[in-house]
């Protein structure tokens, strides 16, 4: 079976750092049919019992998509991809197939994004930035009193609000706690209030090193990779 059974030329791809790609596509330029016979009789099941009948189209197509490129990687067909939801939701490669490569998915108004490591832990976000968004009154509910402060001080609140919140996001997928760990209990700013961090120690990633990348895909699309190093 042909590993790689779509157009790749849909895709994008970027090299974070050696062994850390980042792939990315719109999941609007994909039929739900090419992928079918990738996916599990639960991955399919799962996508039918979504009511909105896009969101259910693009489970179908971003997890096709996911088994396709871990295919690759791995040297083996999608359909071999074992791929299992851990503690506190995060999927994660069955245990045969667990140290060989790491992975994490994002999607945001139809646009998907994948990271793939061959060595340590990540966890991406991407987020399109909404015009509609109040960053300052959002920023009360999931901000730590640090980057609260740093928004307001700021010019930009739209840009900042998303650079910040991406980031946060990206750690608590990184780790696996999702949004079980609360997010205003950490900062993602340095110590004098005057930047953002793109390296990151606390009690949420156990105080291992956690180091920052951020990124921009298409127009107003903004994206952030955590990588956990032991």
């Amino acid at each position: 079976m042909n590993k790689m059974a779509f157009d790749t030329s849909l895709m994008r791809q970027f090299t974070i750092q050696p062994g850390i790609d980042v792939w990315y596509t719109r999941m609007d330029e994909y039929s739900p049919s090419s992928f079918d016979q990738f996916l599990s009789s639960d991955e399919k099941a799962k996508a039918m019992k979504i009511r909105d009948a896009v969101k259910s189209r693009f489970a179908i197509i971003s997890r096709g998509i996911l088994r396709v490129l871990l295919g690759r990687y791995l040297s083996i067909s999608p359909v071999d991809v074992s791929i299992e939801t851990r503690e506190k939701g995060k999927p994660m490669l069955s245990p045969g197939l667990l140290n060989r490569v790491a992975f994490n998915v994002s999607h945001s108004q139809g646009v998907l994004a994948i990271a793939i490591s061959k060595n340590n832990p990540v966890g991406i976000d991407i987020e399109k930035k909404d015009l509609q968004t109040n960053p300052q009154q959002a920023s009360r509910l999931v901000f730590s009193p640090e980057e609260k402060s740093y928004l307001e001080k700021r010019g930009n609140l739209l840009n900042d609000f998303f650079g910040i919140w991406t980031i946060k996001e990206s750690i608590l997928k990184a780790t696996g706690d999702g949004f079980s760990y609360p997010s205003h209990e950490f900062s993602v700013i340095s110590s004098n209030n005057s930047s953002i961090l793109n390296c990151f120690s606390g009690p949420v990633t156990s105080e291992h090193k956690c180091e920052i990348h951020t990124f921009s895909l298409y127009r107003n699309y903004v994206g952030a990779l955590a990588v956990i190093y032991p």
